[in-house]
């Protein structure tokens, strides 16, 4: 784990807001709860990013509850192997395992 994903944690990525990369706010650097180094960086939502966030999520509501439960139960399949994935780096992120 180590090297290959602090290296990676450098790399600015947009998040998404009903399916359009957004950028980010200042990116302030996240630091270890218990060591206080840093062990990464976040980029922050602006107070209009996350109102457009939530009213997007909340437009999409009828259309997700209309799909059947197995294609839902898909999409979140989908999501957890993505983050099974990802795992050392959602570690790190998180400043558990350093």
């Amino acid at each position: 784990m180590g090297n290959r994903f602090r290296a990676s944690l450098s790399v600015v990525t947009p998040f998404y807001i009903a399916g359009r990369p957004e950028a980010r706010a200042p990116i302030p650097a996240v630091q270890h709860p218990y060591g206080g180094r840093q062990i990464g960086e976040t980029g922050l939502a602006t107070e209009d990013q996350v109102e457009r966030a939530v009213a997007a999520a909340k437009a999409a509501t009828k259309e997700v509850g209309a799909r059947p439960a197995a294609a839902r139960a898909a999409a979140l399949d989908h999501v957890s192997a993505r983050l099974k994935e990802r795992a050392d780096e959602v570690v790190v992120l998180n400043g558990i395992a350093l």
